[in-house]
């Protein structure tokens, strides 16, 4: 549409400041002459034999340049333009200009200098032809002469008198053909206004609406060729084979630190209600593990991993559930900010770490290496705004990550939260940024890889789908972030 609209408005400007052209036609008329002059009595007439050779010839320009008063005939040359008319015998010739009467002008003064250089054309015929007829009366005097001396019994002097005077005859009579046969040529209808020429407005403005949405068209195709973002349900349903568990919709205050979990700060909104669908729906998908490990990540930062997990974890607490929320971006964790969740209190990376050295002294063992106990676990949580949903932080950086999660201590880790929780969900790195979600993956009940509508590319969603699944994750769907095309767009608040 941008497109059309930007078409139609250069036409119109196109039309408005471009001074119109004027074209001015006058008709000159052959005489009867003219036109059958090829047969015997009467020879053809160079001159209009090629009327479009004729008016860009000089000669013409300098006729046209006298009718016109103007001194510099080479400027004229080429100013006119002729056609005929299926008989042969109209021409007409026609001019254009920026100003109409000079148009007028033009086309008249050409028409007037052809039929002049016809005129002319026909009175240097019959000069020719007199000094033919001339040149054949002095050698018929020649020969006679000759023929009287020799008595007048010469034949052969006889004969080529006899086919000179037949000569004289036939150019004598086709020199009175001419010169009685009147002009070859006369101006029919002089040009008396001269009318704009060119485009129309409502066929320029016609061409550009058929340009503007020939554009369109392409662009389009091309930007839909050339984009390989995610756009959708519809879009994803038919490139995956995984189901679109939810789509949350576009959240007007996402990038507001107030607003990290939407479903406690606005539990009546869109956004609420289409995370309440994503716990429904994964509620059906894990109805046999009464204790479920899900995983929460996504192909590349900046889909909305965090947000996600936070919200459905939220979610579930409010169903009653009691849920856990893991920081498992041992690289560079969210979840803190998104919670409040203190720093520097021990966390996932203590827990999953087998040097007891390395874990504070809040709580205490003998051993000084194993799984963490379920004591330590315990202590590690940390309080949220909703008394059933109770994080545990990152921790400090660790220089191994992946091989922290890999453990035996992480696995022991992983059972316990078993025992304590309904629910434990986990945000852990991109995949296609480090390895940590695929070996996490392998271990916990179900993955959800979350995109973002308009950013995530297809390609990076394939290739992270395909790494989590050699590596033997269960992904249980895809979760559409920022959609603007989201279902539960339909719900009003009551």
């Amino acid at each position: 549409m941008t497109c059309v609209v930007i078409a139609v408005l250069v036409a119109g400007a196109y039309v408005e400041l471009k001074k119109p052209t004027y074209t001015a036609t006058a008709t000159v008329e052959l005489t009867p002459a003219a036109v059958s002059g090829s047969g015997a009595s009467t020879p053809s007439l160079p001159a209009l034999a090629d009327p479009s050779f004729a008016i860009d010839t000089t000669d013409v320009a300098k006729l046209a340049a006298k009718y016109l008063h103007e001194t510099d005939p080479q400027r004229l040359v080429g100013a006119a333009s002729v056609s005929e008319n299926t008989q042969g015998n109209l021409i007409y010739v026609s001019a254009s200009s920026k100003s109409s009467g000079r148009a007028v002008a033009l086309s008249n003064a050409f028409a007037k200098a052809l039929v002049a250089y016809a005129a002319s054309e026909v009175q240097s015929q019959v000069l020719q032809m007199q000094r033919e007829v001339n040149t054949y009366s002095r050698e018929i005097a020649n020969l006679q002469a000759r023929l009287a001396a020799d008595g007048g019994h010469n034949a052969a002097l006889q004969i080529q008198i006899t086919a000179l005077s037949s000569d004289e005859s036939s150019v004598l009579a086709q020199e009175a053909s001419l010169a009685n046969a009147g002009p070859q040529a006369l101006v029919e209808q002089t040009a008396q206004t001269a009318y704009p020429s060119g485009i129309s407005k409502k066929k320029l403005g016609a061409i550009a609406l058929v340009i503007g949405l020939l554009v369109g068209a392409g662009v389009a195709l091309v930007r839909d060729q050339l984009d390989t973002r995610v756009h959708g349900r519809p879009e994803l349903e038919a490139l995956e084979d995984l189901p679109v568990l939810g789509e949350l919709p576009v959240h007007k205050d996402r990038k507001a630190s107030t607003s990290k979990v939407a479903i406690i700060d606005q539990p009546h909104s869109v956004l609420a209600e289409s995370v309440r669908d994503l716990r429904t729906s994964l509620q059906a998908l894990l109805e046999d593990k009464p204790a479920a490990l899900l995983m929460v990540t996504s192909p590349a930062p900046g889909d909305g991993k965090t947000f996600v997990a936070v919200n459905l974890a939220a979610a579930w607490a409010l169903a009653g559930k009691q849920t856990l929320v893991v920081s498992a971006d041992l690289r560079r964790p969210r979840l803190e900010a998104a919670l409040g969740l203190a720093s520097e209190l021990p966390g996932l990376s203590q827990l999953a770490s087998l040097d007891r050295s390395s874990r504070p002294p809040w709580a205490p063992t003998e051993d000084q290496a194993g799984p963490p106990t379920t004591e330590e676990i315990s202590t590690s949580l940390q309080p949220t705004p909703l008394p059933s949903l109770r994080a545990i932080a990152a921790g400090s950086i660790p220089d191994n990550p992946a091989e922290l999660l890999a453990g035996e201590p992480m696995t022991v880790l992983l059972t316990r939260l078993r025992e304590i929780a309904d629910v434990a969900i986990f945000d852990t790195p991109p995949v296609l940024s480090v390895t940590d979600a695929c070996v996490l993956g392998s271990q916990v009940d179900g993955t959800i890889v979350v995109v973002s509508e308009g950013d995530t590319d297809r390609g990076a969603l394939d290739r992270a789908i395909q790494r989590l699944t050699e590596t033997g994750s269960r992904i249980l769907g895809i979760v559409i972030n920022r959609s603007t095309n989201a279902t539960t767009s339909l719900y009003y608040p009551y």
